[in-house]
């Protein structure tokens, strides 16, 4: 049977089809590399995950490294749900440097109370950071891009894992890199839509991320994608990048905003060179919703 007769043979029985989208990837020229960047994997379905990370695999195959920013799991004890997500994440992780990003909902137990995330702690192999906080943070080098995974569970950890942000900050500012890019990946984000207003994660890392000259911070957990306009004291583009679970919120729309989209499946795809990191936001069925470029 030709493809062509399965579709009308298809239609004929008033079943629709959808060929796979085509997308138009119009590459980053002399990129050194691509990345697969998802957020908020966690599911009561993990196969909506699993249809996310696979159409991203599909349509940029050659992407070497990739990320989930944080709630990678909807709760962090229950070994099932780390089952269900290494299932669901099996293309996204094969042949791939991954970068794990702790969440919030990886500190919580059976009972919903917050936890020493000893589940995710033993899942993945993380670089040393040479404190006692290991795996709750790290760098990490690729190409010409200096990684800073920084952990934004301080209200959830904070009477489990003592003086978190202050090791974190001491750290970030003994860590070093030549390299000419600085990209910060970390699950909370940095503004309370509900207030309209930079939120205490912001207040924590914003002045410290203009000290460390960060061009890029890439955060998840309010389940939307939004880029932000450019604000005028601090230096980094921040980008919200949006969910790839079943787990979906609203949220208004702020005049912080450049680009913003409702809650989708949806993954990300970062480039770079030496000059360019190009970021680009599809969803699922391919259409891309942005693009931007910083350049040196």
């Amino acid at each position: 049977m030709t493809r062509r007769f399965f579709i009308k043979f298809l239609s004929a029985l008033g079943l629709s089809f959808m060929l796979p989208k085509k997308i138009k990837a119009n590459p980053l020229k002399d990129a050194d590399f691509q990345m697969i960047i998802l957020t908020d994997s966690q599911c009561v379905d993990y196969n909506v995950f699993k249809r996310t990370a696979d159409m991203a695999v599909r349509h940029f195959p050659n992407a070497d490294i990739a990320t989930v920013i944080g709630d990678l799991v909807d709760n962090g004890e229950a070994e099932y749900q780390w089952r269900a997500w290494r299932n669901a994440a099996r293309k996204l992780l094969k042949d791939r440097i991954f970068l794990p990003v702790m969440g919030n909902h990886e500190c919580y137990n059976h009972d919903w109370l917050n936890y020493i995330p000893t589940h995710y702690l033993k899942q993945f192999d993380f670089p040393d950071n040479d404190t006692d906080f290991q795996g709750y943070f790290y760098s990490f080098d690729y190409f010409n891009v200096h990684f800073l995974i920084i952990n934004t569970q301080m209200y959830e950890l904070e009477d489990l894992v003592p003086d978190l942000f202050k090791a974190q900050e001491d750290w970030l500012y003994n860590d070093s890199t030549k390299l000419p890019w600085k990209i910060v990946l970390m699950h909370k984000d940095i503004y309370d839509y509900g207030q309209d207003k930079i939120d205490y994660v912001g207040e924590k890392f914003m002045d410290l991320f203009d000290d460390l000259d960060v061009d890029l911070v890439l955060t998840g957990h309010l389940h939307t994608y939004r880029r932000r306009k450019p604000f005028k004291q601090h230096k980094p583009l921040y980008i919200l990048c949006g969910v790839s679970g079943d787990q979906r919120y609203t949220e208004p729309e702020r005049s912080v905003d450049a680009v913003s989209a409702t809650p989708l499946d949806n993954y990300m795809i970062l480039e770079a060179n030496s000059q360019i990191l190009r970021i680009r936001c599809y969803d699922v069925e391919g259409n891309m919703i942005d693009d931007v470029s910083l350049n040196k």
